[in-house]
């Protein structure tokens, strides 16, 4: 991800710890001379645990190095991320006042329906600025979804999913080792979420982030949404994540509405 002393960047993202994927990149753009800020749109689903897991982004954010003034959280209730008029209404004029030439989001691929609605907003978001910044960009990084091989149970860890949908061809973020060690030291930050963040860390080897670094694309404003992101089951579709409540067919319903009400 190239960028220019004092060019403005937003990441947003669905929950704390989405941004260990991406963290040697925002180091990068950072050390660049970019001016970074982030924001969390979910950061839990009690008091206790939005006090824990923005404690652990604070953290993560400190070995980044982002200043503490450009991190935001909006704290939606879960319920309300897919609320799109809602959510646009909560992130707009924190967009607006920021005024990025950038945005980065997590990539829309069926992992988490999170995960695919903020990417939704991030394109939502582009568009808003369009009148004030028609050359705004908007990149998208994998986080995980369903297309992996079978004997890894469909799973892909941090690799998008296999054909091209409203998005350009897979870049990478060149990473040395010190980057490459605070990513490790970052993902430790997220004790709370340690469930995921050992497969993170397996899927992103030192060997691997040598070779390709970390994988992002160029998205479409234009992207349709009622394409699925890959063929076959979605990772959202699969049993052990009935807990989502969301499928793909009433997501597609969300966001054509969202795009109506525009």
């Amino acid at each position: 991800m190239n960028t220019e002393p004092g060019e403005k960047w937003l990441f947003i993202f669905a929950h704390p710890d989405d941004d260990s994927l991406i963290c040697g990149s925002m180091r990068l753009i950072k050390e660049r001379g970019g001016d970074v800020h982030a924001v969390w749109l979910v950061s839990g689903l009690s008091p206790r645990g939005i006090k824990v897991r923005e404690k652990e982004v604070q953290s993560a954010m400190d070995l980044v190095g982002i200043s503490r003034k450009n991190r935001y959280f909006l704290r939606l209730p879960v319920c309300f991320l897919l609320n799109f008029s809602y959510s646009k209404k909560r992130l707009f004029p924190l967009v607006d006042s920021i005024n990025p030439a950038k945005i980065v989001v997590p990539a829309f691929e069926g992992g988490h329906v999170d995960h695919d609605a903020t990417n939704f907003l991030g394109v939502e978001s582009a568009k808003h600025l369009t009148t004030r910044n028609p050359n705004i960009i908007v990149y998208e990084y994998p986080l995980y979804n369903g297309d992996g091989p079978v004997w890894r149970w469909w799973w892909n860890i941090n690799v998008f999913p296999s054909g091209v949908h409203g998005a350009g061809e897979t870049q990478y973020t060149s990473l040395l080792d010190p980057v490459i060690d605070l990513k490790y030291q970052l993902m430790k930050t997220y004790k709370s979420q340690w469930m995921y963040m050992i497969p993170a860390r397996i899927a992103c080897s030192r060997t691997r982030l040598r070779k390709q670094g970390e994988p992002f694309r160029l998205v479409s404003l234009d992207r349709n949404f009622t394409v699925r992101p890959h063929r076959g089951k979605l990772n959202t579709e699969r049993w052990f994540n009935f807990w989502m409540g969301t499928s793909f067919s009433e997501f597609t319903e969300l966001t054509t509405k969202a795009k109506t009400e525009s």
